[in-house]
């Protein structure tokens, strides 16, 4: 688990930040995305958390290409929790 500080109002550069959580589930083979205010049909996380994807692929490439894990067939999946409420 990896967690995401993404500044989401860059008018707001102290302020205008978000987190949010990128998990790499080994056993059931996918990336996930844990954010309490959006989903991935929000484009700007999901551009965000596809950026995690290649960046974690890479690393992996680099660190475990002997493994005998392997990221390919991984998919990005948006994991349903509680939403909070900002109004």
């Amino acid at each position: 688990m990896f967690p995401v500080l993404e500044n989401i109002d860059k008018t707001k550069p102290k302020t205008g930040n978000h987190y949010w959580i990128f998990n790499v589930n080994i056993r059931d083979r996918r990336f996930e995305a844990l954010d309490s205010w959006r989903t991935l049909k929000n484009k700007f996380l999901d551009v965000c958390a596809r950026k995690m994807v290649a960046s974690f692929r890479s690393l992996w490439e680099e660190h475990y290409a002997s493994s005998r894990v392997s990221l390919d067939d991984f998919g990005l999946t948006n994991i349903d929790v509680p939403k909070q409420n900002n109004e």
